[in-house]
């Protein structure tokens, strides 16, 4: 539970600060179950997001943010009835001014009041917006003037919110709040049983003491949170010299458990935790990872420490910190099932292909045995007579003379064993006739297994920028860089999406998308595949697809016929092409080291990667095709080269400069 009571009370004093007064524009849907409210002025507008299941939570949302979860990354739709609530609350609340914003207390839930709308739709009454991020599911409710229900959504089954009602607050959770747990300490100081008594962890080891006292504080008042418990109980552990020194004999009180020394500094340690409240001052910060590329772990509003556990980044609003935390769970729940679904569609496609690659190899091999078959069938009738019945096998001679010995199903009758070798006879004529098939299904074998090698390099770059996948990770974490790995999570996402498209187009699966349109849900098209650039050391232009949708693009349309392409031998990865078009030099041989370079690229964005010797097979791209009904990014050639590299003595060809002045040096 990282948006606490904590957070909810910073994040309305925020708002409250920033948006009193001014007029709420419109009303967003967003893909999941978010809303987004747009306040004005419309030349420096003020987004505010109220998230749903499965990560509630109200924040100030940044302006160009809003693209990292826009329809075509997610490939979403709203929730069915949330576009439609949208417009209800629109219809009732844009052009009213912001009164205030505040929040229950110890709760997670968030009210927006509105002033009376004046002009041609007059409206004197004063209507509320109220969020609620628990209980689960986490609903948004609007309020008449006499704070009757009007609507909600998702729709609730409860008399709390029947629409006409007036409305309560969620019900208060078990335990106290922290506020009352002071108050009421000999609640908490009671018997070990009456404070929560701690279980072992999933190994049966007892669990350590700021584990216990978290679990503790959070079983007396459920209010105060997971982050805010723990400091509280490493605190007391800290001023106590982190040791819990038991009486002994048999334990009657918390006191007894956890000694007079630690159950005293608890208290303190609470009581400076439930002094920040409601008013602050707040410490908003995100904890990530400790270690590249620093993944969200968690977000406070109270000051904390993490020690070894991460990295604490502060921000300088809560917003910032709350939207940062909101942004990478979305995105990664998104990139983790998507990923699962490609995975599961891509190991059923490849073995159904293998097996049907197996069938007609074995039907091939049948072929060759066509005229074995004929023969054997015309020998057994040919001696009906002599074949007795029930026979395992039989000996005859054949036209040249010799003896032959034919394997009999003993079930059949003589005559049923020569249909039988009529049948294979026939089998094995037409699967000859066919062997164009066993070449399509290998090649849809191979398209399937390069398309696992993307999906593989896809998500082994999770979270890198498109194009940067071997530089170094930063040594530091910083809230700039954390959002850098958000984009890139967004572009894997993106390119997980393209894969399903392509799998989709193949016939493998569903196309991904609402409705399993392959357009979004916003109606744009899918984002153009941009193929890697690089330049070679005597400055030929080198450009490298990612996926099959860039395989496609980069060697059946950008191609010109002079350029040559490159793939490694018997592999998958992606495909290479050295321009000699305009850009490098037509009609001339192009440079041995260019050659060599481009092949050492094919190489390295291979399933050969790191070897160091590795074949590389090279043509003009005048011989590419792709076959009738092949799937996307699958080309075959005919007339090609084959080039041994040693990629341990030739370098890879350099990325282009930025401002287009040479190349960088590697």
């Amino acid at each position: 539970m990282a948006y606490d009571t904590f957070l909810t009370a910073a994040t309305a004093a925020e708002l409250d600060r920033l948006l009193r007064g001014r007029t709420l524009l419109e009303v967003e849907a967003l893909p999941g179950r978010d809303l987004r409210l747009v306040f004005g002025p419309r030349r420096e507008p003020v987004f505010v997001v109220l998230a749903g299941e499965p990560f509630p939570c109200v924040y100030r949302s940044r302006p160009d943010s809003g693209r990292l979860l826009a329809p075509e990354t997610l490939l979403e739709d709203p929730a069915p009835g949330l576009g439609q609530f949208a417009r209800v609350l629109e219809a009732r609340l844009a052009g009213r001014g912001l009164k205030g914003v505040r929040h229950l207390p110890w709760e997670r839930v968030v009210e927006f009041a509105f002033s009376p709308r004046e002009g041609l739709r007059q409206d004197l009454r004063t209507p509320f917006l109220v969020h609620e991020a628990a209980p689960r599911p986490a609903r948004v409710v609007l309020l008449d003037g006499d704070r009757a229900v009007a609507a909600t959504w998702p729709p609730a089954e409860d008399d709390r919110l029947t629409r006409g009602a007036v409305y309560s607050p969620p019900p208060a959770r078990a335990g106290l709040s922290p506020a009352d747990l002071l108050r009421d300490w000999k609640t908490f100081t009671g018997p070990p049983a009456e404070a929560g008594s701690p279980e072992p962890d999933g190994c049966g080891r007892a669990p350590s003491p700021l584990r216990h006292l978290t679990r503790w504080l959070l079983s007396a008042a459920p209010a105060l949170g997971p982050v805010a418990a723990e400091e509280v109980a490493r605190r007391a552990l800290a001023a106590a010299k982190g040791a819990m020194r038991p009486r002994p004999g048999a334990p009657r009180t918390v006191e007894d458990v956890v000694g007079a020394e630690v159950l005293t500094a608890l208290r303190s340690a609470l009581s400076d935790m439930v002094s920040l409240y409601p008013a602050g001052p707040w410490s908003p910060a995100v904890i990530v990872s400790g270690k590249p590329p620093h993944a969200v772990l968690d977000v406070t509003a109270v000051p904390v420490e993490v020690g070894d556990r991460g990295v604490l980044l502060p921000s300088r609003d809560v917003g910032r910190a709350l939207e940062t935390w909101h942004l990478s769970r979305r995105l990664e729940s998104r990139l983790d099932a998507v990923a699962a679904r490609t995975r599961r569609t891509l190991k059923s496609a490849l073995a159904r292909a293998r097996r049907k690659l197996d069938r007609r190899a074995a039907d091939q091999a049948e072929a060759e045995r066509a005229e074995e078959f004929r023969l054997k069938g015309e020998l057994i009738l040919a001696n009906l007579t002599r074949v007795p019945r029930g026979a395992r096998e039989v000996t005859v001679t054949d036209y040249d003379g010799r003896p032959l010995t034919i394997t009999l199903d003993p079930r059949l009758t003589p005559a049923a064993n020569a249909r039988r070798f009529f049948d294979r006879y026939r089998k094995a004529r037409r699967a000859a006739s066919r062997a164009d098939l066993l070449r399509s299904t290998a090649d849809h074998l191979a398209w399937l297994e390069s398309v696992a090698y993307d999906l593989d390099q896809v998500l082994a770059h999770r979270g890198v920028e498109p194009g940067a996948e071997d530089a170094p990770a930063p040594a530091a974490a910083t809230l700039a860089a954390v959002t850098r790995r958000l984009e890139g999570a967004a572009e894997t996402l993106v390119e997980l999406h393209s894969i399903e498209r392509a799998l989709a187009e193949a016939g493998y699966a569903a196309r991904p998308g609402p409705g399993g349109r392959q357009t979004t849900a916003a109606g744009s098209r899918p984002r153009r595949p941009t193929p890697l650039r690089f330049v070679t050391a005597d400055g030929l232009l080198v450009l490298a697809g990612r996926s099959a949708r860039e395989n496609e693009l980069l060697s059946l349309k950008l191609a010109r016929p002079d350029d040559l392409w490159f793939h490694a031998r018997g592999c998958p990865g992606s495909h290479v092409l050295l321009r000699l078009g305009p850009e490098g030099r037509t009609g001339q041989a192009p440079p041995e080291r260019s050659v060599l370079q481009a092949a050492a690229l094919a190489v390295h964005l291979s399933a050969r990667r790191g070897e160091a010797k590795a074949e590389v097979d090279y043509t003009e791209a005048r011989h590419l095709r792709r076959p009738k009904g092949a799937p996307r990014g699958l080309v075959v050639y005919d007339r090609h080269r084959t080039l041994l590299v040693d990629t341990t003595k030739v370098p890879l060809p350099a990325p282009p400069h930025p401002d287009g002045g040479g190349v960088i040096d590697r």
